[in-house]
């Protein structure tokens, strides 16, 4: 085996989504793509070359501490200005250094110091903010020894109201806070560009869907009802997203928000008419379609070169793509789940990459003699996937579910590679039809695989055919004259076949 590590090039990727952002009328856009595809990795790694061009600010929600009835929006606000504070450009010192003559005036005229003291209380909730909680804790020292000297002051009750009327609007979408994040952006960005720039304000939403539904839904009717709002006021300035940010980016894997919309709203409710509000132009998907078959079939190919005990590579190799690529298509099967392939050692070979004997007990549905796994190509890959998702149930899970979504379309030059498995697929497939009772030249019995229709018969030899003893191998001829055979006949026959194997326990 190989200890190289997988490694999707992403830089074709990376051409395509910069022309797709570029355009200045695509201010909202839904990034797509299944849980584990590498959706974060990619965006954080594109805005690390574009720091010239944007300025982003990175939001998961889904680290937020809430309780069911709390609004998330509210820490969405406290989490942007965290980070702020955060950069090297924002001098919190410089930001709130006043006289004490000053202080009761900045207080009540600015209210930045309240902002401060909300962010505190977030701060908690938020995680991953510790240096902005000691800067915060230091300011605060300083607002203490305020207090002091204004206690006794007469204005001390208009402050009390002040504060009081602050805490009670601290759930508006549009606050004090709001308006000082946006103020805080255009001063930050031209810190750090010298002056005047076309450096465009991102914010990213990452991990939407993995938040509690009411957060889901109450953050897309915030931005919707701000999306309303502006543009029945006609923004002169054409920027219609919330704090001002140029590009805001929500990314999930919109068939889950599908999903969990239905869930909560209904199946007859219009979700198309829901979710385009959200998105400017198109849903961008994150698919590595175009790096299957150049890096993550070949890649596991390598690492399941697995040898017989008596020398030659038992070929797995076609049965391994064309079910790796109908979990991966399907999207059951992750760029972060193969990653850990890099350090995988099969349970079922030995030190030497030598298949263990492991019988299959064929007795049990029919047959007269048993056989052992290095006959089939299907059930070691099988033992692979079972290493990989720990459960039986887990895999005819996911084989059952990837077939739903796969959608590629048919290959007329898959047919030779499709042909050569299909045989195997349909003697797991139909196991409960023909119970392993070989033909044989006196008595030619063919079996009828349905949906579709397949005419075959089975066959076997012992692997001692001197003696005729031991093991045997069985094996299904097609007695079917199948020209072109797609994907539409080969996958549901493999996930049938699949299904048997774990359900009969055959492995």
């Amino acid at each position: 085996m190989t200890d190289k590590q997988l490694q999707i090039p992403i830089d074709k990727i990376k051409a395509d989504f910069q022309q797709f952002l570029a355009p200045e009328h695509n201010r909202r856009i839904i990034f797509s793509g299944p849980f584990g595809v590498g959706k974060t990795y990619f965006l954080n790694e594109f805005f690390k070359e574009k720091e010239d061009e944007y300025f982003p600010i990175f939001l998961r929600p889904i680290n937020y501490s809430l309780l069911s009835n709390e609004d998330v929006f509210k820490f969405i606000k406290y989490d942007i200005l965290a980070q702020l504070i955060q950069d090297e450009n924002f001098n919190i010192e410089e930001e709130f250094d006043f006289t004490k003559t000053e202080y009761l005036n900045h207080f009540l005229s600015e209210n930045r110091f309240l902002i401060l003291k909300n962010l505190l209380k977030a701060i908690p909730k938020i995680r991953n903010v510790i240096s902005a909680a000691e800067e915060l804790e230091n300011l605060f020292s300083k607002y203490k020894e305020g207090l002091d000297k204004i206690n006794s002051s007469p204005e001390l009750e208009m402050l009390k109201n002040f504060q009081q009327e602050s805490e009670s609007n601290f759930l508006l979408e549009y606050d004090e806070v709001s308006e000082y994040i946006s103020l805080k952006l255009d001063e930050i960005i031209e810190l750090k560009k010298g002056g005047e720039t076309k450096t465009k304000k991102v914010l990213i939403i990452d991990d939407l869907d993995r938040l509690d539904p009411e957060h889901i839904f109450r953050l897309f009717n915030i931005f919707s009802a701000h999306f309303d709002q502006v543009h029945y006021y006609e923004n002169e300035d054409g920027n219609d997203n919330k704090f001002g940010f140029d590009k805001i980016i929500f990314v999930c894997d919109i068939v889950n928000i599908r999903k969990i919309f239905a869930h909560k709203y209904g199946n007859e409710v219009d979700f198309t008419g829901y979710i385009d509000k959200f998105y400017s132009k198109e849903i961008y998907y994150l698919f590595h379609k175009d790096v299957f078959n150049d890096v993550i079939y070949p890649f596991i190919d390598r690492k399941l070169q697995i040898r017989s005990h008596d020398g030659p590579t038992i070929n797995i190799s076609k049965c391994l793509k064309y079910t790796l690529k109908l979990l991966f298509g399907g999207n059951e099967i992750s760029v972060r789940m193969l990653k850990r392939i890099e350090s995988y050692s099969p349970s079922f070979t030995d030190n030497e990459n030598k298949i263990l004997y492991h019988p299959i007990l064929f007795t049990r549905f029919g047959a007269k003699v048993d056989s052992v796994l290095k006959s089939y190509q299907l059930l070691i890959v099988l033992k692979f996937y079972l290493d990989l998702f720990s459960s039986r149930e887990e895999v005819v899970r996911k084989f059952k579910k990837a077939i739903l979504s796969f959608s590629e379309r048919d290959d007329i030059y898959e047919n030779h590679y499709y042909k050569q498995i299909l045989a195997e697929a349909i003697l797991f497939a139909d196991l409960e039809t023909h119970k392993f009772q070989l033909s044989t030249k006196e008595e030619l019995k063919e079996f009828e695989y349905s949906e579709p229709s397949i005419l075959y018969k089975v066959s076997g030899g012992y692997y001692d055919s001197i003696w005729n003893e031991g093991e045997m191998y069985y094996i299904v001829n097609l007695t079917t004259s199948l020209e072109v055979i797609t994907n539409g006949i080969f996958y549901p026959i493999l996930v049938n076949a699949v299904e048997s194997i774990f359900r009969k326990g055959i492995i």
